[in-house]
């Protein structure tokens, strides 16, 4: 499980770069594809899936490495998992040093993998010392082939091919090579990236495609693509695309989800008095959307702001005077006063209104938020200018939490495979997904920002943090010094949003545990038992 992490964090770490400005540099494509072209021409006739990587994102997943490593080394409370990476490495390749040059590698090469059911995989490796890399294995010389004898090579003919070193777990494939068509469908992908992914019908699903291009910055990783050939079933839980509210992209987190395709044939069950869910069902006008405020500090602040469009408020407003009787709010404490529902939600340690404004449904705070602006990023104006049939964003730091150290506490006492986390969480500053169906198709964009996208200074002062300050509190006066010095860092912009944002994308499934489903469930529980009163008992002829 902490290796997952590392892998995960290396990826979006990168090398580190010149002060930037507040709005985050996006990602984009490479400057130049000339490598991934001439790679993505080697795919051998019948291969259903490809990897192709530039010397670029190979050199910067390099680098992230040895910045992680960095990171371990500092932190005392890390050691022993400092200890265990290194020892790993150093097994696996006889050289305490991390990077490429140990298995023999360069980054001034690219690097792909090409395979299929029948023909199973062939690599081609960036291979600068040929001698170094056949030496970490055991293997035995076929002519010009290398032929290697150890997990997870075995039976793995290696050899120059075109100029590149290519490795096959088939003979065949070496004749194969160069006679694919992989390159027509990387282009379905609507972008380019330094990692670029494409497959086609695997298995059971003949029709199925998807193509993905990986678009790296230091501390930041976007993922552009498309996956198609999807069943109805999948694309008819996607309401139509359409733009998160105006705004959005200077708020510290916003989305925007349809919910009618649920609720769409509803029955006409009793939630609360004279409300169905059919009724309710056919009141929803649009898609939900949601703007969490900059300046919360701790979830007794969050505002979820979330507004459901309505074509009749009439159900809308019966249901919140009677909330009290919704299946399984009642527990929650919902009461209606002055015009709203008043409810806590346990998932979130937080208390939430429902009331009906105009012709909407609005959930959250009644009292608005006075919020700060916030220089949006470029992630956030992507999402917010975009129309989308699921989009979710958050922004902000978590050493923005008031209570930092009594959450921190919590993750300690998770299992120990988990006991990282208090040292990664505050590592996170940026999420956003978007989704949009097309016919039965899916394009995305989904990306991630952690602390190395900002200035060398500032990552080194952040990462200076050490567990005892976090445990203690003094990690929030430290991190707040550290953004007033810097105030044109992501970082000052990610503090000044406060921690809601980092909630965004999780603080609607809260509100889904911890109340839909409740309720939900005992919805269900009571129309059983209206069923069975209604029919009576069984009889032998049921």
């Amino acid at each position: 499980m902490r290796m997952h992490w590392l892998v995960c964090l290396v990826a979006v770490v990168g090398c580190k770069k010149e002060p930037a400005a507040p709005g985050v540099e996006a990602p984009a494509a490479p400057a130049s594809t000339s490598e991934q072209d001439a790679l993505w021409q080697l795919a051998p006739d019948g291969a259903q899936i490809g990897v192709v990587g530039s010397p670029r994102g190979l050199a910067m997943i390099e680098r992230g490495a040895v910045a992680i490593d960095a990171m371990l080394a500092a932190a005392p409370d890390l050691a022993p998992l400092h200890r265990k990476v290194l020892e790993a490495w150093t097994r696996a390749t006889g050289s305490p040093t991390l990077g490429l040059a140990a298995l023999g590698f360069s980054a001034s090469q690219g690097f792909a993998m090409f395979g299929s059911d029948t023909d199973h995989a062939a690599l081609v490796l960036p291979l600068v010392d040929r001698k170094r890399f056949v030496a970490l294995l055991r293997h035995h010389n076929d002519g010009d082939a290398d032929v290697f004898e150890q997990d997870p090579l075995d039976g793995t003919a290696c050899k120059p091919f075109r100029g590149r070193y290519v490795c096959a777990d088939k003979p065949v494939l070496f004749d194969k090579l160069g006679h694919g068509n992989l390159a027509a469908l990387r282009a379905r992908a609507g972008a380019r990236g330094d990692l670029e992914l494409v497959g086609q019908g695997f298995g059971s699903a003949p029709s199925s495609t998807f193509a993905v291009a990986v678009q790296l910055e230091p501390g930041t990783v976007v993922v552009r693509g498309m996956v198609g050939g999807l069943p109805s079933q999948v694309t008819s839980a996607l309401g139509n695309p359409i733009r998160p509210r105006d705004g959005a992209a200077t708020s510290a987190g916003f989305g925007v989800f349809d919910v009618s395709p649920f609720v769409a044939g509803a029955p006409p069950i009793p939630i609360a008095r004279g409300v169905t869910l059919a009724q309710l069902g056919r009141s929803l006008a649009g898609p939900v959307h949601f703007a969490i405020p900059t300046g919360a500090h701790d979830l007794a602040t969050l505002d979820l702001a979330m507004r459901i469009p309505l074509n009749d408020p009439a159900p809308a407003k019966l249901l919140v005077e009677h909330c009290a009787e919704i299946p399984g709010v009642g527990p929650l404490g919902a009461s209606f006063k002055n015009g709203a529902c008043h409810m806590s939600v346990p998932n979130l340690n937080t208390e939430i209104d429902v009331w009906v404004d105009g012709n909407e449904l609005r959930i959250g705070r009644r009292a608005e938020a006075r919020a700060a602006p916030i220089e949006p990023s470029r992630l956030s104006t992507e999402l917010a200018q975009g129309a989308w049939s699921v989009a979710m964003f958050g922004r902000g730091s978590y050493f923005a939490v008031a209570n930092l150290p009594v959450m921190m506490a919590a993750l300690s006492r998770l299992p120990p495979e988990m006991s990282v986390l208090p040292r990664l969480l505050p590592l996170f500053n940026e999420f956003g997904v978007g989704v949009r169906k097309d016919g039965d198709a899916v394009h995305f964009v989904l990306g991630l920002r952690m602390l190395w996208a900002n200035p060398p200074d500032v990552v080194d002062q952040v990462l200076a943090i050490s567990q005892a300050q976090i445990a203690s509190g003094q990690a929030t006066g430290t991190a707040a010094k550290i953004a007033a010095s810097t105030p044109r860092s992501p970082f000052a912009q990610d503090v000044g949003a406060g921690a809601g944002g980092m909630l965004a994308v999780i603080a609607p499934l809260g509100i889904v545990a911890g109340v839909a489903v409740p309720a939900f469930l005992d919805y269900m529980k009571r129309s059983k038992q209206a069923e069975a009163a209604l029919l009576g008992p069984p009889t032998h002829a049921d």
